[in-house]
């Protein structure tokens, strides 16, 4: 078993950089063609009666909204606020602009791995995951 392992380590060390960046680009193929904001899309309108009621409780219980709770209609103008405040926000999740800027987003982070990995090697660039610079 030593013997394996000292023979098998060098080729692990020539392969895995190679073999890691190949799969990164893999990953960011995959990530590129996703519409992760429609998918948000769907989980808010499945979720959108736990939501309207967790806005609606922030917006009832925030500072500045309750100097205003005296008002006439103040009930009413909060429900119409929170109800326009997730149609919007449903909207935009399904425009597909929000589809772009989630890929570049991904784009970016990918890239800065793949640098990382180039730059660092497999080993360092997993070593570095979660730490600042």
């Amino acid at each position: 078993m030593r013997l394996w392992t000292r023979v098998s380590a060098p080729l692990v060390e020539a392969i895995k950089e190679p073999i890691t960046l190949a799969v990164l680009d893999e990953v960011t193929d995959v990530l590129r063609s996703g519409h992760y904001t429609r998918n948000v899309a769907l989980a808010l309108a499945e979720n959108q009666p736990y939501l309207r009621a967790m806005v609606l409780e922030k917006i009832k219980h925030d500072r500045t909204v309750g100097r205003f709770s005296a008002l006439p209609f103040h009930d009413a103008l909060v429900k119409a606020a929170t109800d326009t405040t997730l149609r919007v926000l449903l909207e935009i999740m399904v425009d597909p602009r929000m589809d772009e800027l989630v890929a570049d987003i991904l784009r970016e982070n990918v890239e800065q791995i793949s640098a990382d990995v180039r730059a660092k090697g497999v080993t360092g660039a997993v070593r570095d995951v979660g730490t600042e610079h």
